[in-house]
C-alpha cells in the first residue's frame, strides 16, 4: 500500500450514499454498523446502476443460508467452519438487498416479503443442519430436534418483536406511517388481481404466507398504532429504552452467535441454549421495559 493511501478521501458522493443506504441509526443493530453494513455497501454500490434487483440479492442471501444448512448437515469441523462463512455471506447479502433498494429508490412491500421469506428459508435450513449435526455427533445425550425447534421459535419471536418496534419507531418518530392492516389489505387486493389473471403464483404465495405470519405473531409482538396518542417527543423518550434493548436480540446477533458457537467452535448446542435461555430472559426484561414505557408515555 502506498504511503498515505489510507488517508485518501472516498470518491465524491460515496460516503453520503453509504449513510443514505442505512436505516435510521437507532434502528440498526450494532454489529451491522460495525461489520455487515460496510461490507454490504461494497456489493450494493456497484450494483445500484445495474439490472440486478434487491429481490435477486435476497434470493442470493437465501441460497447462502441454504448452503450453510447443507454444510452444517455434514457434521464435521471443516464443514461447520464453511457453514459459518456461508452464514456471514448470507447476512452481508441480507443487508445489501435493503441498501441496494434504498440506493435505487426501489423499496416495495413485495420486496419486504421476498426479503422476509428468504430469511426464513435460509434460517430454517441452518437450524435443520445444526440439529442433524448434533444428532450425528452427540446422539444419545439429548433430543436435539426439540431443542432446535424451541430455539428457532425463540429466535423468530425475538426478531419479530424487533421488527414491530422498528415499525412503530418509523411510524411515530419519522412519520413514515406504515399501517400494516391497510398494507395487508392492499397486498390481498393485488393477490386477487393476480389470481384473476392466472399468474404470479410465487407472489400470491408470499402474500398468503405474510397473512399467516401476521396472524401468528400479532399476539406476542404487541403491535401498536404508534401514530396515535401520546405526543411524539414524549413517546420517543419513553420507548427508546425498549428499542435499544430489542436490537440486541435481532437477527444479526443470532447469525453472529451461530457463526461463533456453531461454526468456529463446532457447538450448535451452545447456540440453541443461548437463544432459548439468555435470549428469552433478555426478552422478558425488554417486555418489562415496554410496560414501563407505556405507563411513561401515558402519564
Amino acid at each position: 500500500m502506498a504511503a498515505g493511501s489510507a488517508e485518501r478521501p472516498p470518491p465524491p458522493g460515496r460516503a453520503a450514499a453509504y449513510k443514505a443506504s442505512l436505516k435510521a441509526p437507532e434502528l440498526e443493530e450494532r454489529l451491522d454498523l460495525i461489520l455487515y453494513r460496510p461490507l454490504a455497501f461494497w456489493i450494493a454500490w456497484p450494483l445500484r446502476k445495474s439490472r440486478v434487483t434487491p429481490n435477486q440479492v435476497s434470493v442470493a442471501s437465501m441460497l447462502f443460508g441454504v448452503a450453510a444448512g447443507v454444510f452444517f448437515w455434514r457434521a464435521t469441523p471443516a464443514w461447520a467452519l464453511a457453514a459459518g462463512l456461508a452464514c456471514i455471506a448470507a447476512n452481508v447479502l441480507d443487508c445489501a438487498d435493503g441498501q441496494l433498494a434504498r440506493l435505487q429508490g426501489s423499496s416495495s412491500s413485495i420486496g419486504y416479503l421476498v426479503d422476509g421469506a428468504a430469511d426464513y428459508v435460509g434460517t430454517t435450513a441452518v437450524f435443520l443442519g445444526m440439529a442433524h449435526a448434533l444428532q450425528l455427533t452427540r446422539p444419545a445425550r439429548f433430543n436435539w430436534w426439540w431443542l432446535a425447534v424451541a430455539a428457532g421459535a425463540s429466535m423468530a419471536w425475538q426478531c419479530a418483536f424487533l421488527d414491530e418496534k422498528r415499525g412503530a419507531w418509523l411510524d411515530r418518530v419519522y412519520r413514515r406511517r406504515r399501517d400494516r392492516a391497510d398494507e395487508l389489505r392492499a397486498m390481498e387486493r393485488q393477490a386477487e388481481a393476480w389470481r384473476a389473471q392466472g399468474g404470479h403464483r410465487a407472489g400470491r404465495a408470499l402474500i398468503a404466507g405474510y397473512r399467516l405470519y401476521r396472524t401468528a405473531w400479532k399476539p406476542v409482538t404487541r403491535p401498536e398504532e404508534a401514530w396515535k396518542e401520546p405526543e411524539t417527543a414524549r413517546w420517543a423518550e419513553c420507548h427508546r429504552p425498549v428499542l435499544r434493548k430489542s436490537v440486541w436480540v435481532g437477527p444479526t446477533m443470532h447469525v453472529t452467535a451461530i457463526v461463533v458457537l456453531a461454526g468456529a467452535l463446532g457447538r450448535p448446542d451452545l447456540y440453541f441454549w443461548a437463544a432459548l435461555v439468555p435470549g428469552n430472559l433478555w426478552m422478558f426484561l425488554t417486555l418489562a421495559a415496554e410496560r414501563r414505557a407505556i405507563r411513561c408515555a401515558a402519564a
